[in-house]
Formats: C-alpha cells, sequence, structure tokens
C-alpha cells in the first residue's frame, strides 16, 4: 500500500508545482511502470528547494509503505425541509429515504432518491461541507434515479439526471433544458448511472464528456449548449473481454465514476472494477488500464457485491459492498488501502449501501457520502465521513508459548506487529476467543508503540487457557486519529495441549453405589484418568488410585467410567475427573474436569429417576411402517415448557403404510392426557 505518490501530490501542490496531466512519451521509455505513471501525470515547473526542503521532499517521498486509510464520521443529511432557504415552498419534503444515485460538485451535493412507498422521486440539492438544503430541483412521479452529474464544460452548469431510456437535463437553477433519448443507432434500453468529466487536465481531450452507462456499454457525449449534446463513441469492454460477457445480465455493468482530477473512468459490476484513461493522441478513445476485483485476502467482493463506486480526484477508489455494509479503499492501481463503514456510526448503524449508487467523494475537500438505508425500522440518511486518516497498520502473527500451566490449565502469548505509519504513537490489543463469530475477550499489549514508520512486535500473554480447544485472536491498533480494527482475514488461531474433558455424567445411582463417567480426549497425548470424589469440595477419595489406567494418545472422545461403593445414604456428593496427560515427556500433568456433585437415595428407597419421573412409552405402538427420528438437531421441532407434548419427524413410512396413500415423511404430535400418551399426523 505505497502512498507515496500521494504524498508527492501534495508537496508539490503546495510548492506550486502545476499538476495534474499527462506528457507524452512515457509509453515505451523503460522506465518501471509506476515512475510512468508518476510522471505521466504532472507538468513540471522549475522549483528551487532549499536543502531543509529537499529532506523533507524525500521524507515525503520515501513515506511508510503501508498505511490502514479510514474516514472519520462527521454528520448526517436525513431531511428535505417544507421551506427552502429563501422562505420558498418546497414541493415534495421529508425524511431522506432510499438514495438511489448521487454526486458531488463545486461544494454542492446532490441526491436523487425514490421515496419510499411511493411513486414520487425527487432531486435535492444540499451544502457539502454544512448538510444544509439548497434547493429541489425535481419532485413528483417520473423516473429521476437512474443517476445523477453535474457538469460545466458549456460554461452554464448543467445537471444530468437519468430515467430509465433518457437522461434529463436540467440547468442549476432547476429549469429543465433537454432530453436525451439515445445514440444516432440506438435509443437508450435500461440506463443504470452516468458521471461527468470535470477534470481541467489540458491532456484530457475527455473533460466535459458526459458517460452514460445504458445495458452493457458506455456511451459518451460531448455536451453543447441548451442541454444538447453531441454523440462521441461507446466503450464495450475490456480487450478482448466485451462487458456482457462477464457474467449474467443481473450481474451486468451498473456503476460509472471519473476522476475529475485526470479524467480516468471506472466502470463496474457487481465483482470488479475496471478503470479507463482517454487517449490523449486519439480523441474518441479509451485505453483499458487495469481491474480492481476486490479486498484482501480472496481479492473478490462478497455477497451480493459492489453497490456503488466513487472516485477522487486523489486518485482513490471506494467500493461499496453491500452485503457487510463496507466502504472498501483502493488506489488507482489497485492497491487495497482501507475501509470504513460497518461499525455503525454515532447516529446508529451503518445500514446498507444504497441499492444502486449511494456513493459520491468530494472531489475538493475529499469528504465521503453514502446513502444507506435500513430493514430494521431505523430512518434512512446520507452519512458524511471526513477525508483520509491514517490509522495504524496490524498485522496478526501465530501465537507462542502454547504450554500446559499450573491447575490443569495452558498460557499462550499472543503475537502481531503495529506501523504507526508516521502519524504518532498507537496503542493495542487482542481480541480473541472460541469463535471466530465471536471474539468476545481483550487483552492489552504488553507496551504502547511509539511513533514511526516501521512496523514493531507486540504481544499479550494468556493465562488459565482451557485444553483441547481452539482460540482464534486479531491484532487491533489506535492512534490519535482512530482504530484498525483488524481484518477478519488476519485472525490467527491455536489449539491449547493437553486433554479435552467434553462430558462429566453418572448413573445407577442408589442410596450407597453410583457410576461415575466421563468423556476425555486424550488429544495426541498419553494419558491416563481417575475420579476424584467425597462429601465436600476437598473430595478425599479418589477411584482407581492415581494414575489410573490408559486410555491411549489417540484423537477422539473415549468413554470411562468408575463404579463407586460404599456411600451414605441421603448425602450430597462432589465428583470431577482427573486426566493425567504427559503434554512434556515423561512429566504428567493433571488436567481437571469441572466440579460435579449428586445426592444419594435414602436407604431402602429403589432407584429413583430424578424429579420423581419414570419411564413411558412415548411412541404410537403401531408406527405402519415409519420410523422416528431420534433426538437431534432435525429430530425433535418443538417441545411445550411442561413436557406433556412435542412435535417429532418420521421418515421412511413404507408403501403398505395405513391410511393409505401417506407422505414419507410426517410430522407427529404427541401429547399426553389422562390415559397416557397418544399421537397424530399433522399435514404440511
Amino acid at each position: 500500500m505505497n502512498h507515496a505518490p500521494n504524498r508527492l501530490t501534495s508537496l508539490l501542490h503546495r510548492l506550486g508545482v502545476a499538476g495534474p496531466a499527462r506528457v507524452g512519451g512515457c509509453q515505451g521509455s523503460g522506465a518501471p511502470s509506476g515512475q510512468c505513471s508518476l510522471v505521466a501525470r504532472w507538468n513540471v515547473r522549475v522549483v528551487v528547494l532549499t536543502l531543509c526542503s529537499v529532506t523533507a521532499f524525500l521524507a515525503l517521498v520515501a513515506g511508510p509503505a503501508q498505511a490502514f486509510y479510514q474516514h472519520a464520521y462527521l454528520s448526517q443529511v436525513t431531511e428535505v425541509p417544507a421551506e427552502g432557504p429563501r422562505g420558498e415552498s418546497v414541493p415534495l419534503p421529508g425524511p431522506v429515504t432510499t438514495v438511489q444515485s448521487m454526486t458531488v460538485d463545486q461544494g454542492h451535493l446532490w441526491i436523487a432518491e425514490s421515496i419510499s412507498g411511493t411513486s414520487n422521486r425527487r432531486v435535492d440539492e444540499f451544502n457539502a461541507e454544512t448538510g444544509a438544503f439548497m434547493a429541489q430541483i425535481f419532485g413528483g412521479a417520473t423516473n429521476l434515479e437512474h443517476g445523477i452529474a453535474v457538469g460545466h464544460s458549456t460554461g452554464e452548469g448543467e445537471v444530468y439526471v437519468a430515467t430509465e431510456t433518457s437522461v434529463v437535463v436540467f440547468s442549476e437553477a432547476g429549469t429543465q433544458q433537454a432530453t436525451w433519448i439515445g445514440t444516432p443507432s440506438a435509443s437508450f434500453s435500461h440506463i443504470e448511472d452516468i458521471a461527468v468529466d470535470n477534470s481541467s487536465s489540458i491532456a484530457d481531450s475527455a473533460a466535459g464528456d458526459v458517460y452514460v452507462l445504458d445495458g452493457e456499454a458506455v456511451d459518451v457525449f460531448k455536451p453543447e449548449t441548451n442541454g444538447k449534446e453531441t454523440y462521441v463513441t461507446q466503450i464495450t469492454g475490456t480487450p478482448g473481454k466485451p462487458f456482457f460477457s462477464h457474467g449474467t445480465s443481473s450481474e451486468g455493468i451498473s456503476h460509472v465514476a471519473v476522476d475529475q482530477s485526470s479524467g480516468e473512468l471506472i466502470v463496474s459490476n457487481k465483482t470488479w472494477i475496471d478503470l479507463f484513461k482517454p487517449t490523449e493522441s486519439m480523441p474518441g478513445h479509451y485505453e483499458f488500464v487495469r481491474q480492481i476485483t476486490g479486498p484482501p485476502p480472496s481479492d473478490t467482493f462478497g455477497g451480493y457485491g459492489i453497490s456503488g463506486i466513487a472516485y477522487d480526484s486523489n486518485g482513490e477508489i471506494y467500493a461499496a459492498e453491500r452485503d457487510s455494509g463496507l466502504i472498501y479503499e483502493f488506489s488507482s492501481s489497485g492497491a487495497y488501502l482501507g475501509r470504513t463503514g460497518g461499525e455503525g456510526t454515532p447516529e446508529g448503524t451503518f445500514g446498507i449501501p444504497g441499492p444502486d449508487q449511494g456513493l459520491a467523494v468530494d472531489p475538493a475537500t475529499h469528504h465521503l457520502f453514502v446513502g444507506v438505508y435500513h430493514e430494521n425500522g431505523e430512518p434512512d440518511a446520507v452519512d458524511v465521513f471526513g477525508p483520509d486518516i491514517v490509522v495504524p497498520d496490524v498485522a496478526t502473527t501465530p501465537a507462542t508459548g502454547v504450554q500446559a500451566a499450573g491447575e490443569g490449565t495452558v498460557a499462550a502469548t499472543l503475537n502481531g506487529t503495529v506501523n504507526p505509519d508516521g502519524a504518532g504513537p498507537a496503542t493495542c490489543d487482542f481480541i480473541w476467543g472460541t469463535s471466530e463469530a465471536a471474539l468476545e475477550h481483550e487483552a492489552k499489549c504488553e507496551s504502547t508503540v511509539p511513533e514511526g514508520t516501521s512496523p514493531l512486535p507486540v504481544k499479550a500473554s494468556l493465562s488459565g487457557l482451557e485444553p483441547d480447544v481452539t482460540y482464534y485472536f486479531r491484532l487491533t491498533a489506535t492512534n490519535a486519529n482512530g482504530a484498525n480494527p483488524g481484518e477478519a482475514w488476519q485472525d490467527e488461531r491455536f489449539t491449547t495441549p493437553g486433554p479435552g474433558v467434553h462430558g462429566e455424567s453418572l448413573s445407577d445411582v442408589s442410596a450407597e453405589v453410583a457410576t461415575l463417567e466421563a468423556s476425555i480426549d486424550p488429544n495426541g497425548t498419553p494419558t491416563t484418568y481417575y475420579f476424584q470424589y467425597g462429601p465436600s469440595s476437598a473430595y478425599g477419595s479418589e477411584i482407581p488410585s492415581a494414575p489410573g489406567p490408559s486410555i491411549g494418545a489417540g484423537e477422539g472422545d473415549v468413554q470411562v467410567s468408575q463404579h463407586v461403593t460404599g456411600l451414605s445414604a441421603h448425602t450430597v456428593y462432589y465428583y470431577r475427573v482427573v486426566a493425567l496427560s504427559e503434554v512434556e515427556a515423561g512429566k504428567p500433568k493433571p488436567f481437571y474436569g469441572p466440579d460435579q456433585t449428586f445426592v444419594t437415595q435414602r436407604a431402602g428407597e429403589p432407584l429413583q429417576l430424578p424429579d420423581g419421573r419414570q419411564w413411558e412409552l412415548v411412541s404410537p405402538a403401531n408406527m405402519h411402517g415409519a420410523t422416528m427420528q431420534p433426538i437431534f438437531e432435525q429430530g425433535i421441532i418443538q417441545a411445550s415448557a411442561s413436557g406433556d407434548a412435542f412435535v417429532d419427524h418420521s421418515f421412511e413410512r413404507s408403501p403398505e403404510s395405513e391410511p393409505a396413500g401417506e407422505a414419507n415423511h410426517e410430522f407427529i404430535l404427541s401429547g399426553r392426557g389422562a390415559d397416557g400418551w397418544s399421537s397424530r399426523d399433522l399435514s404440511y
């Protein structure tokens, strides 16, 4: 994740170097591609640098090799008021709902919405810095939500808003000027998005052009005065691979955006983003640059894929992933830079990026705008985030020192590295647990991370871990800018040594005897066992004598039991199993099962089930050839709280079953009445 070009950009702007622009002659020069792209993006002016400024220049260019970018939450746009800023009546006021497309231009945020539960649509203008409502240029039943863009190439200022089959051109004051219905050869069939190249680069032959994503192609137009247009060309795909060949029609291209600094163009469907640039020597032609397929580790977008894209003027690309609610950030070279969202905002859950293009970025302030909607009753909104902030870069590395400790537990050391990325000192924590989905525990790093630009090792020690358990952990880090929560794909895991006690039970309890039972997994280490028992938690007795019989050194549970005699009647007894494991060769270590209790029967009483229960036949005596499902996840479906009724599932009813025509699978309702248990079939 090399951000040296961005740091160089910032420095050269401060030094007065003009840019960005392209300079011919880079291709074929033999320069490395990264150098070529840097040279090709700048018109260079002679600048005199002092020794101090040269040092600063080199430090900025060298910079940290990696950084993890995020965006801090700033505010929300939530409402279209009933009254405009000059006291005028707004035709269609109300809460922001179902944002379909957005764009930011010259400090103004333009939003196209479909109003939930109605056929109404509206197009509104807000102050991008303050969120204040400015004007409503449309409010009505026309489907003006398939894309919105603003251009200035004619000097008049035009707002382009797409329906499914046309582009309606408004003046910035809201006056409708013209309607585009297609190219010279065909009408628009299904417009998905629209964008305008507002770059000022003299080398951008496409400056001012309007891109209309229609069907499986991008139509390019040159705007004229009074909202008119001249058709330029059509972009149909990458070399040797038309857009339509990337997937089914439901996965066709759906988003288009432009770098307002360089004029580069990005086109996406659900699973990839293609980058193009206008060819300086051949106006009307576009060169395919590269493809971005997703964030690490799989480099793919998950679930329903991309729901919106935006291209910042600093060359950074944003892609909203619909399922996760995350906004991924990439450099124009395709390097993954970071992510924003997912954890929510102070106003509520982050929600889901809008179903079309609920994503925009201000090319001047680099603020990020995300149109979200909620399926849980929370109000929709446009969440506003600030520009890039650098948070520490983290990497989780394997655990060390995983070994048996005192009292039958295990200790481990969690490891990772933190790179402050020149953004100040950092603190860090490991989050950990026994499930990938729930890292519910936290362990602070043993030291803070000082200011610097290189990865530094960090660690945290854990104790009291259970044997034969798989633990998962992830490193997180925080600096003054914010927190890097780490990535799920960075998670590490380890399995603790020692035997696993996976169950303790007892049977055949009477006044004087009981059978103690347990399930033990040797976990690949020679293991013996015995039980401790007695009238208190101090136990006092054991059976058999330690170290007890061997259960081998295999993998998987071994069932063990010991019959205890000579107990006292009607007495509370404590017991637990002890597994002795050679986790260190020749040095068996004890691992203890959890404390358990039982009560012996009164003298002279017969063996009884707990709570006075008795064994009863529940299943009907005549099953008509059916087989009842055993008690497991797909067996008993539901039971009453009192235990006098439940629903079970039968299968494999024979063809000779009665009554005739019964299905091979039935739900059975069983209930207990005055005459005992009875059952009947349930239809489905």
